[in-house]
């Protein structure tokens, strides 16, 4: 059970950039799909040599980030308007902002830019390759760059478990923007988003009587820097359930709806006068290995995209 939908391109946005900025952010499309290649066909390669010791083996060896991924911290901002405070002059005032970042010269290179919906939708990207045949992945989602809106529905069923039942996968709803480099530079991105929904809804069935799985269920914000040379890939984990229990039913909340929350991340060296597609969404990644437990998972997240902020770092 696969599915690849990248590297698939917003075509519209792709042909605002000069022919040598497109041609690089495809590069840099290129290059994450091949680090995720390899490391899928590592994954496997791993899982093919396990044997008695499967579920603790393939657990350590999947419960990392995916290639080329960078962990960062994800915020509520109420609950940390100290960190906001800190990360730029221009948090001093409310959100939402109005159409500019105020108390910055608009000749320094290194102000920050303030970008907010519309935004160009993205190509959403389903990775179900690490799947046993006894596992049903099903999945929604709607992705409206007119107001920042994307949401993701997320479903992984197993009825029959056998002993090494494996899945992990993940969905990417993304949307974008281009930011013209002022000047040479780390580009920083803090990305503010509005969480609309968010919940995990869990059951699992002991069939034998001498079961065991392990689950986690994470849903990211994310920041993707398409740089021909060195892409940045910034996750953020929002929301999170992990399981032990083989007879349990579980409904999970921890974000809070109509919240601001925060992420930021810093990419590779930019240099001025070039153009890079900036993309900003949410992700959210499954990993069960199950012996004969049935299982039942389902992520459901809604998040606006209210602004990303863009700058040089000098």
């Amino acid at each position: 059970m696969a599915e690849r939908n990248s590297p698939k391109v917003n075509r519209a946005l792709m042909g605002q950039l000069s022919n040598a900025d497109a041609s690089g952010a495809e590069a840099a499309l290129k290059l994450i799909d091949k680090r995720r290649r390899a490391d899928e066909a590592a994954r496997r390669k791993a899982l093919a040599k396990v044997g008695a010791a499967f579920r603790k083996r393939a657990g350590k060896f999947l419960d990392g980030l995916p290639a080329g991924a960078e962990l960062v911290t994800g915020y509520h901002t109420a609950s940390n308007l100290k960190t906001w405070g800190k990360l730029s002059p221009t948090h001093q005032v409310g959100l939402p902002w109005g159409v500019g970042l105020p108390g910055e010269d608009p000749r320094d290179p290194f102000r920050r830019f303030l970008f907010r919906p519309p935004f160009f939708e993205w190509p959403q990207r389903l990775i179900a390759e690490l799947v046993s045949d006894g596992f049903e992945v099903n999945f929604d989602s709607s992705n409206q760059g007119f107001d920042g809106s994307v949401s993701q529905d997320l479903r992984v069923r197993l009825e029959n478990s056998g002993e090494h039942d494996l899945a992990n996968s993940s969905l990417e709803t993304r949307q974008g923007f281009i930011f013209d480099v002022p000047a040479d530079g780390r580009l920083e991105i803090i990305l503010d988003a509005v969480c609309e929904f968010g919940a995990h809804d869990l059951s699992t069935e002991n069939e034998i009587g001498f079961s065991d799985i392990q689950s986690t269920e994470t849903n990211f914000l994310t920041i993707e820097i398409l740089h021909p040379s060195a892409p940045s890939f910034h996750i953020a984990p929002m929301s999170q359930l992990v399981n032990f229990d083989v007879e349990v039913t579980r409904h999970h909340e921890v974000l809070i709806p109509g919240e601001h929350y925060f992420a930021f991340g810093v990419g590779a060296p930019l240099t001025a006068g070039r153009s890079v597609v900036v993309l900003i969404g949410t992700m959210t990644s499954q990993l069960c290995i199950s012996n004969d437990t049935g299982f039942d998972s389902a992520a459901s997240f809604r998040w606006l995209l209210r602004s990303a902020e863009a700058r040089i770092r000098p």
